[in-house]
């Protein structure tokens, strides 16, 4: 059996109190079973008050998470706050590492030095990873968590880029048994009898556009050209005048459908280089048919709930982790809370509810015959039940 317990907690200044607070809600004496670990996400500041140092001390298990723009669990939500999943199994093992600091000259070793170590901890075949990574300007997040996929040989990943509450992102951490970093990955690797479902959502079919492009010419992230002709040009086309697009490329999804049998995944644009090509935040493979979708607050709610509940119609939830990309809250205007509070309360209590905002999601997504792909996300709401 596995169990998911959570904590939450919005003192930020005083860690004693704080890891008091979350001592006496998880109530680990009567709750843990043989195998735990637990997951963490937070405002930055609780990284440099020592709130989660003294509680990666207090625990006796691993912990890893990341810094996030706003979290839930308890059904409490907030920006200024922390809140903790433990999953604890008799059945389940957990392999806790936190990596070297990345580099762009040799990322694929250090995380293939990384998953080696989670496997190292491990009582069998692992079943699933979770992922905590950096937002670094040298290296992309679908970079880390593409080598990562092809590590560990497809494993299901889960997880998220870790986020902040600053425009300049100087607060984002990620960190593992009381090691942060703007720079490293923190990762924990399951096996034994633990069964992962997962879903994901960004825009409903009917904020789609019915038109849709072929990419005809990209390179890794960077698209070139859509049915033969460059990328502004067709944007152009597709009706959007030239210079607002631009202004408008973090709010606008794109849906990337790879032709193999999964869901369409949704993309932002996060540049363009010398040359007008378009960066994504992800993978845009030539063959791949692009449309353009919507989103706005209420869009951001609709799909959330829409996930929460598919989520919950599954067999046997013991617990529900779920990201939402940053963008997502962005749009929720004067009640940036309504996304998560609206998940939170259609979750109440039929399982443990863990939801944290990201700066890009990890969610593998189902092909043919039910085989897993990961995939990484933008402007998507995304869940993990087990």
């Amino acid at each position: 059996m596995i169990r998911m317990i959570c904590a939450f907690t919005a003192e930020i200044d005083d860690p004693d109190a704080a890891v008091s607070e979350i001592l006496g809600q998880l109530d680990l004496e009567s709750a843990l079973l043989g195998s735990s670990v637990g997951i963490v996400s937070c405002h930055s500041e609780f990284i440099e008050s020592g709130v989660v140092a003294r509680l990666c001390r207090d625990l006796p298990f691993d912990v890893v998470g990341a810094t996030t723009l706003g979290n839930s669990a308890c059904g409490k939500y907030g920006v200024e706050c922390l809140s903790i999943s433990v999953i604890t199994a008799d059945d389940v093992s957990f392999g806790a590492v936190y990596s070297a600091p990345l580099t762009a000259s040799d990322t694929r070793g250090q995380l293939s030095d990384a998953y080696e170590n989670a496997l190292s901890g491990l009582r069998g075949e692992p079943r699933l990873a979770f992922a905590f990574a950096p937002f670094m300007s040298d290296i992309s997040g679908n970079t880390i968590f593409s080598q990562l996929d092809e590590i560990s040989g497809g494993l299901p990943l889960f997880g998220a880029l870790a986020c902040d509450h600053t425009l300049r992102y100087d607060g984002i951490r990620t960190f593992a048994n009381g090691e942060f970093r703007p720079d490293a990955l923190g990762l924990v690797v399951a096996s034994g009898n633990i069964k992962p479902r997962f879903f994901s959502n960004c825009v409903s079919e009917s904020r789609i556009s019915k038109q849709s492009g072929i990419i005809s010419d990209s390179d890794g992230c960077i698209l070139k050209r859509v049915n033969g002709i460059p990328f502004m040009k067709y944007l152009t086309a597709q009706g959007f005048v030239s210079g607002c697009a631009t202004r408008m490329f973090g709010a606008i999804p794109f849906l990337a459908d790879y032709n193999d049998g999964t869901k369409p995944v949704a993309r932002t644009i996060v540049g363009l280089t010398e040359e007008g090509h378009a960066i994504f935040g992800g993978a845009m493979p030539a063959g791949t048919a692009l449309a353009i979708g919507s989103i706005d607050g209420g869009e951001a709610v609709r799909t959330a709930e829409k996930t929460v509940k598919d989520a919950l119609e599954t067999d046997e939830v013991n617990g529900m982790i779920s990201f939402s990309g940053f963008t997502r809250c962005l749009m929720l205007g004067s009640d940036p809370g309504l996304e998560m509070r609206s998940a939170a309360e259609l979750v109440g209590s039929k399982a443990p509810c863990h939801i944290a905002y990201a700066g890009g999601e990890i969610c593998p997504v189902y092909g043919r015959e039910g085989r897993t792909f990961n995939r990484f996300h933008n402007f998507s709401y995304v869940a993990c039940v087990f």
